[in-house]
């Protein structure tokens, strides 16, 4: 699968208007867009980071304060 974006944040620099290739679950490739097809786009794309945050669950939240 190949992603295009606008800004590629790799943790060391920020690419602009790049592509991320991936198979298997495993990036593959990273690069500077050559007019190559791509199967999606986004705006910013951050490989690899996972958004952590919670507000809590079962119907609680963690700032509550029972």
């Amino acid at each position: 699968m190949r992603i295009r974006a606008s800004h590629l944040h790799t943790g060391t620099e920020t690419l602009t208007d790049a592509i991320l290739e991936f198979e298997n679950e495993r990036i593959t490739r990273i690069a500077k867009y050559a007019g190559e097809s791509c199967d999606s786009s986004v705006e910013s794309l951050v490989p690899g980071f996972v958004d952590v945050h919670c507000h809590g669950g079962g119907g609680a939240f963690f700032f509550d304060e029972d």
